[in-house]
């Protein structure tokens, strides 16, 4: 009994530590300051869905990092602009599938959305937002919003245009091998934020847009301040 419990105690320790050494590669891998070919918003529009990996990298100017890879597809990233060290945003994530070595996922997450999306993360990390255009948010407006209402519909209920945060395109398969559809599928992010009252930091909603139309309404209690 003694030895199945010593038994049960090291494969729980290894485990643990299996654990462990996967999250410190995977923190590790987020990091992009070594890369030096950086993506630009001129460089981000000429790149398209179905190019080959050696097509993007010429884009963009040299190899991204290898982020993930399987038998059917293989990931790079690359460091936006305003991209700084141990940062989660201002970054390009892609997809490319080894069948036949073309782009199959693009993922911009603040990237290359112009300066309004730098200035708002660099006042999340100074805590001052006296510069933040706002619009004041209440439960009556967000009564108005209805789902497929185009971005200017929902700019005009909110009070004003969103910041735009994130843009992801994905190649969506259907059917079988023989009968296989290819839909291309793009999501488009915006915020819109308001300051607090109580703490004076900001609070809003982020609302998701395919093909101009507002998927999903927000369904929870955003901030006290709402009224």
């Amino acid at each position: 009994m003694i030895v199945v419990l010593l038994l049960l105690i090291i494969l729980v320790a290894a485990g643990l530590y299996s654990i462990g050494s996967k999250e410190m590669q995977y923190s590790e891998a987020l990091d992009l300051t070594g890369i030096d070919a950086k993506v630009t918003a001129d460089k981000y529009e000429k790149i398209e869905m179905g190019m080959s990996q050696e097509d993007v990298e010429s884009i963009i100017g040299g190899k991204g990092k290898l982020m993930y890879e399987d038998e059917y597809r293989v990931e790079y990233s690359w460091p936006g602009e305003y991209y700084s060290e141990g940062s989660e945003h201002f970054r390009l994530d892609t997809a490319f599938s080894k069948k036949d070595n073309t782009l199959i996922m693009i993922d911009a997450d603040n990237i290359v959305f112009g300066e309004k999306a730098k200035e708002y993360e660099d006042m999340q990390k100074s805590e001052d937002f006296s510069g933040l255009d706002t619009v004041v948010i209440k439960k009556q407006q967000l009564k108005r919003l209805e789902e497929n209402m185009s971005y200017i519909e929902v700019s005009s209920v909110m009070g004003g245009e969103g910041i735009k945060v994130a843009e992801r395109t994905i190649i969506q398969t259907r059917g079988s091998d023989q009968f296989r559809n290819y839909e291309t599928r793009t999501f488009i992010t915006y915020a819109w934020r308001s300051i607090s009252k109580e703490d004076q930091k900001p609070y809003g909603i982020d609302l998701t847009f395919e093909d101009d139309k507002l998927m999903w309404l927000p369904i929870w209690a955003l901030s006290p301040d709402i009224e």
